[in-house]
């Protein structure tokens, strides 16, 4: 898949994880992307992410690997996953 800058995203197991759980986060009526770091939602994204795969991510990692995953866009990651 091409992101409108005409990159690919490849996405592993671990991204696809990430991404559920931040489209779960969202579609319950989440607050912003921008205000997820300072609410206890995020901490348990993290904690799910960190047990789901394996990962020991710290506050920080866990922000800037969900931005970076995000940056694609989310309509565009939604319809590589089929969502």
């Amino acid at each position: 898949m091409r992101t409108r800058h005409g990159a690919v995203i490849e996405m592993d197991d671990d991204e696809r994880v990430l991404y559920r759980l931040y489209q779960e986060h969202r579609d319950g009526g989440g607050g912003s992307r921008d205000e997820l770091p300072y609410t206890t939602a995020f901490d348990q994204m993290r904690d799910a992410y960190n047990t789901e795969t394996g990962q020991t991510l710290s506050h920080h990692e866990f922000w800037q690997t969900l931005c970076n995953l995000l940056k694609a866009g989310e309509s565009n990651i939604d319809s590589f996953l089929g969502l």
